[in-house]
């Protein structure tokens, strides 16, 4: 069993494309760990959101981190600011960076045996990933800062109900070493940074914040931070699963909001309405 590191940061970025219609939508990129709480979001300025994911992990308030980031991410400014707060990084490497995609393609993979192999089902497909590690350093060049491993993911992917077959191979470079960092945990952690998207999900379809049109000053992103504190807290209650949760809370609006918060403990009691 692969077991996600526990200091794991993943970051992200989100539109609320429900406000400022013929406008660029807010940007808003936030931080999740490990045991999907979020740590924090800010505002992606003039739509950069490269430069608000560093301002994110310059102000994460954590002593250790795997900071794992997706392809839009991975430049040398990110990973830089990520290794000057003394944190590790997890880098998706595509086609957008084809320098460093063209370095990485061109190692001796075929040479190796796969670290880890996968394989699930679910959803109506069947998956299969594959994963070789090559550790940086003596024939193993990469020109970029902090590199310790680089790894191949190889993604098939099998729809069984239309028999369609489709395949993907990305890299992963990462600045924390085999010891702390082994293909199973490896494999576990590039998996783990996209579950950030339930976190989509959730806001999006439990608490409708794609079709929420609400547009004025901070408010969109002052509600889409609620909503993130809320998803927080009823993670952390367990049990139900949020969307019953939340329903459960929502009929009871004026005693369970503070009853869950452990602010207080409220018997809710109904006078018959007096009709004269």
């Amino acid at each position: 069993m692969a077991f996600v590191p526990d200091d794991q940061v993943r970051i992200d970025g989100k539109r609320l494309c429900g406000a400022a219609p013929g406008k660029v939508k807010p940007l808003l990129v936030a931080a999740h760990d490990s045991a999907d709480r979020a740590l924090g979001q800010v505002m992606a300025l003039d739509n950069d959101e490269n430069a608000a994911a560093r301002h994110l992990i310059d102000n994460l308030e954590v002593e250790m981190a795997l900071i794992s980031v997706d392809a839009l991410h991975c430049c040398i400014e990110t990973a830089q600011a990520i290794l000057d707060r003394g944190f590790d990084y997890l880098l998706c490497c595509k086609g957008n960076r084809p320098e460093l995609y063209a370095q990485v393609d061109a190692l001796p993979w075929a040479s190796l045996d796969n670290a880890w192999e996968t394989r699930d089902s679910g959803h109506g497909r069947d998956e299969t990933r594959t994963i070789k590690i090559l550790a940086v350093g003596g024939a193993v060049r990469i020109d970029f800062p902090g590199a310790v491993q680089v790894a191949r993911v190889r993604r098939w992917r099998h729809d069984r109900r239309t028999g369609q077959v489709s395949h993907e191979t990305v890299y992963d470079l990462t600045s924390r070493d085999f010891r702390a960092l082994r293909p199973a945990e490896f494999t576990a952690a590039v998996r783990s940074h996209w579950g950030i998207e339930a976190w989509h999900w959730l806001r999006d379809m439990v608490f409708g914040e794609d079709a929420s049109i609400l547009r004025s000053g901070f408010a969109p992103q002052n509600l889409a931070s609620l909503r993130n504190l809320t998803t927080t807290v009823l993670k952390a209650i367990g049990g139900q699963g949020v969307t019953a949760l939340r329903d459960r809370i929502a009929n009871h609006p004026y005693t369970l909001p503070l009853e869950t918060l452990g602010l207080a403990a409220i018997e809710q009691t109904f006078q018959p309405r007096r009709l004269c």
